[in-house]
């Protein structure tokens, strides 16, 4: 419904869904649900390995441990996935752990968090 005055329009509002079409309010509890709902598209999914590449994996941890060579790990991150650079300096298969000694600096690594190597 549209009402000309004088060659303005007046009424607009009621075009289309009505008064909603002018209306941008969101409740709260709605923009939380779209937010998570963008986080999760974000979200990677943990690539499933095949056997041949767990081996190269364990036998390339084995080479750096063994020789003391720098190994880059690929490790799974939910946003991001990266690559840090070091050499491995112990394995604790019962805790599921790698130590990597990266510039002096000492970290553990979930061995089920290693997605590959550079």
């Amino acid at each position: 419904m549209q009402i000309y005055l004088e060659g303005i329009i007046i009424g607009k509002k009621l075009d289309g869904n009505g008064l909603f079409e002018s209306s941008r309010f969101i409740m709260p509890q709605h923009r939380e649900a779209l937010n998570e709902q963008a986080r999760q598209k974000l979200l990677n999914s943990r690539p499933e390995l095949d056997p041949q590449e767990l081996d190269m994996i364990a036998q390339a941890i084995d080479d750096s441990y063994s020789e003391g060579t720098q190994l880059g790990l690929e490790l799974f991150d939910e946003y991001n996935n990266m690559v840090i650079n070091g050499v491995i300096i112990g394995v604790n298969q019962q805790r599921g752990i790698v130590q990597l000694d990266i510039n002096g600096e000492i970290k553990d690594i979930k061995l089920k968090n290693i997605i590959g190597v550079k």
